[in-house]
């Protein structure tokens, strides 16, 4: 193999055949991991077309030589501005066909994770030691029948939900919340289609309590005011229905910025 098709690393038996399965293409500096991922993604999908990209600047070749239909990007914390701004790149010059963009992060820091998810990503995923299991998971919640991006973020009206940083956006606003905090708030989304009772929210902040000890409403009253100071001026969205519970108001319009 000589030119350019040499410079591509393929797991493909033929490039000129049209796949079966969906087009992905891993972009990670860290050898193993890369390594890792495209076997996790063989193993997992049927019929998979995975390509590898060991560095920002072979991905944008091979995204231009063609265009898949999910990018695994593994940001090294040390290289996260770089890594930023290939995703602006990739925003600001998309592929003939609609490709999904999945960040992989090593940390868990909050400010890092708001950068990140500045970036405009599909999904986030902590990059721990067992990664690589929801690799395959996480293709098939993006791509239908034509590996097409189906699945938008978690929201309920103007509220968006991130989970791996504990972050929701509202109003072009990123806010932060503790554990309990964003539990209460997931689950009020999740079942944004009615009133969630003041007793079933108690039981999801009990359920995830390192302590048996039981706790009552007013530790719920509290985890609900804080939640809405940290969203203020947006704190309207979470209802309070007086003697039932909390509702999220879909119909709420986010203040303007300054």
């Amino acid at each position: 193999m000589q030119g350019a098709a040499a410079a591509s690393t393929s797991w493909c038996l033929e490039r000129d055949l049209e796949p079966a399965g969906p087009r992905i293409l891993v972009i990670s500096s860290h050898a193993q991991a890369l390594v890792q991922s495209v076997e996790a993604l063989q193993l997992g999908l049927e019929d998979p077309h995975v390509r590898a990209a060991p560095s920002l600047e072979s991905g944008r070749d091979e995204i231009q030589a063609e265009a898949p239909d999910v990018v695994f990007l593994l940001a090294p914390r040390e290289g996260l501005d770089d890594s930023l701004a290939f995703c602006r790149w990739l925003r600001t010059h998309p592929p003939a066909r609609e490709t999904a963009l999945v960040l992989v992060y090593p940390s868990r820091d909050v400010e890092d994770w708001k950068r990140l998810y500045e970036a405009e990503g599909d999904v986030f995923i902590v990059w721990d030691s067992g990664f690589v299991d929801g690799l395959a998971s996480c293709v098939k919640s993006l791509v239908g029948r034509r590996y097409r991006l189906v699945i938008p973020p978690l929201k309920a009206g103007p509220l968006q939900l991130f989970p791996e940083g504990l972050l929701a956006r509202i109003g072009g606003r990123l806010v932060s919340f503790t554990p309990m905090e964003f539990r209460v708030v997931r689950h009020l989304v999740e079942n944004a289609d009615r009133v969630v009772s003041t007793a079933e929210l108690v039981l999801v902040i009990e359920e995830n309590r390192r302590t048996q000890r039981a706790i009552g409403p007013p530790v719920l009253h509290q985890c609900i005011s804080q939640i809405r100071k940290k969203l203020r001026p947006d704190d309207a969205i979470i209802r309070n229905v007086r003697g039932v519970g909390y509702c999220i108001d879909l119909a709420y319009q986010p203040e303007p910025e300054p």
